[in-house]
């Protein structure tokens, strides 16, 4: 079966294809894993998104496909994607235990801030990594806390300070 590629250049975009809520924020977004659809007719179906994403994800029964490494989620773990890379994610559909964050940010939000030049230097999002990052229990609960205050500050009321709070 030949592989398709399917770009997606939104957090919209992302958020209508997964069957998720509209975002409340165009360039930036924390989903709760255990909503996001998959569907078996995407399997063979080769993803680049425009945008970043860092996600904690545990409980999954499939596999991803991240340059050319394959990973099980079975113990959880945190992947990181540049724009532009591309991800295969195999999965059975209803799989409902599930569990974890995703956050998306477009270019576009670290756009002018100290963000930007220092994201270059961060490995993980890059190919050169050769596995995903596994956390210990106290680490998982540290971003846990991370993704929830993440998560508060894009549902209140956007305003000149957002997005420096976030991006610190």
């Amino acid at each position: 079966m030949k592989t398709e590629i399917r770009t997606i250049n939104t957090i919209k975009e992302l958020h209508d294809l997964r069957e998720l809520e509209k975002p409340k924020h165009p360039l930036i977004s924390l989903v709760d894993y255990a909503d996001v659809k998959h569907y078996a007719h995407d399997n063979h179906v080769n993803w680049v998104q425009n945008f970043y994403s860092i996600a904690m994800k545990k409980n999954i029964q499939g596999k991803m496909r991240y340059s050319h490494q394959e990973y099980d989620f079975d113990e959880g773990f945190m992947s990181f994607l540049a724009p532009k890379q591309t991800l295969n994610v195999i999965v059975e559909e209803g799989d409902s235990n599930k569990s974890g964050w995703i956050l998306f940010i477009h270019p576009d939000f670290v756009w002018n801030t100290s963000l930007v030049k220092s994201i270059k230097n961060y490995d993980f999002f890059d190919y050169a990594i050769s596995e995903a990052l596994f956390l210990s229990a106290k680490e998982e609960q540290i971003l846990q806390t991370i993704f929830f205050n993440i998560k508060e500050e894009i549902a209140a009321n956007i305003d000149d300070y957002s997005q420096n709070i976030i991006i610190s």
